[in-house]
């Protein structure tokens, strides 16, 4: 099997996974608050990795890992992921309880066109069929949300909350672009779910009380799904992408939005409109469009807008907008 299509299964496995947790999240979410639920999942996901990272991490590692640069850039690099990760959650989280999870799941799908947005801060220059798509993507955005109408389906706050998250989760596409050829993807990941347990138990215990054991009883059998969602989806993710650019991971990954809008008709029995259905229709549509012609080259260390600490600016400057961007929604 070619890297390529090797690349495609992987993003493929991930997304299923993470498509059919948007309605179990959903229903963990009736017992929990998100950071607390967030920090469940991540426990398990930490437990289940240990093992495995330990083992394989140093095999899978490139050579130049070893080196003074680079021996410790899994450490810091799954700190900044794990916090990318831990405010995302928490503002998709805080979404779904207050919306369907498959029309969350379809928002979600967004931020695949914002990747080459943020690819254009870093230097690569995106196509003009790039702006078509993402103009077809809002479309079909205000389709899916009922912009003005004032029923069920009306865009409410919590879709702007999983709108908020698509932020970070197109930063998170290029931050696994960058360390993934650096670094073991096990290793990475392990450091990515361990901090992102720790931020997750800080902001659940600032913003609610830590979770309790009749919470934790509660929800049990949705948090060990997070060995899946948290650990297992974003190692093929991380693995994939060693190989695939961001891009091309986005556009394999809009599947997930399909499997979403799946699982919650058939987990919650969630109705879908036909406006909500020609949404998701211009959604998908317009990333497809949006890919079409954007850049595929490989994040190699070597490419010029990777090197130094142009990504982290770039990363620091998309949490300050996602902060004002919340700060708008609660006012």
């Amino acid at each position: 099997m070619s890297d390529k299509a090797k690349s495609i299964l992987l993003l493929l496995t991930a997304s299923l996974i993470w498509g059919v947790s948007f309605p179990l999240n959903s229903l963990a979410l009736q017992h929990i608050d998100p950071f607390g639920y967030s920090a469940l999942r991540y426990i398990f996901a930490s437990i289940a990795l240990t093992p495995v990272a330990m083992r394989w991490g140093r095999r899978t590692a490139p050579a130049s890992y070893f080196t003074s640069v680079h021996k410790y850039c899994w450490v810091w690099g799954g700190l900044l992921a794990g916090f990318i990760l831990t405010v995302g959650n928490g503002f998709l989280f805080a979404g779904l309880s207050m919306t369907l999870s498959a029309k969350a799941g379809f928002i979600n799908s967004l931020y695949v066109t914002m990747v080459p947005l943020v690819g254009l801060v870093l230097g690569v220059v995106p196509s003009k069929l790039v702006w078509v798509g993402l103009a077809v993507s809002v479309v079909g955005l205000g389709f899916i949300s009922g912009l003005g109408s004032l029923e069920s389906e009306a865009f409410n706050r919590g879709d702007a909350y999983v709108l908020v998250a698509d932020l970070f989760w197109a930063t998170h596409i290029f931050i696994l672009g960058y360390f993934t050829v650096r670094v073991s993807p096990w290793l990475f990941i392990f450091s990515q779910t361990v901090f992102g347990c720790v931020f997750s138990f800080v902001l659940a215990h600032i913003t609610a009380d830590s979770p309790t054991m009749a919470q934790f009883i509660a929800i049990w059998p949705y948090a060990v799904w997070g060995i899946f969602s948290v650990a297992g989806a974003y190692v093929c993710q991380a693995t994939a992408q060693r190989t695939a650019s961001p891009t091309s991971a986005a556009l394999v990954m809009q599947s997930q939005a399909i499997i979403a809008g799946i699982s919650g008709v058939i987990i919650l029995n969630e109705k879908l409109t036909l406006t909500m259905i020609m949404g998701a229709f211009l959604m998908v549509g317009g990333t497809i469009v949006a890919q079409l012609a954007t850049d595929s080259t490989k994040l190699s260390p070597d490419l010029p807008h990777y090197r130094g600490w142009q990504t982290v600016r770039v990363i620091t400057a998309f949490v300050i907008l996602a902060i004002c961007a919340f700060a708008v929604i609660q006012t």
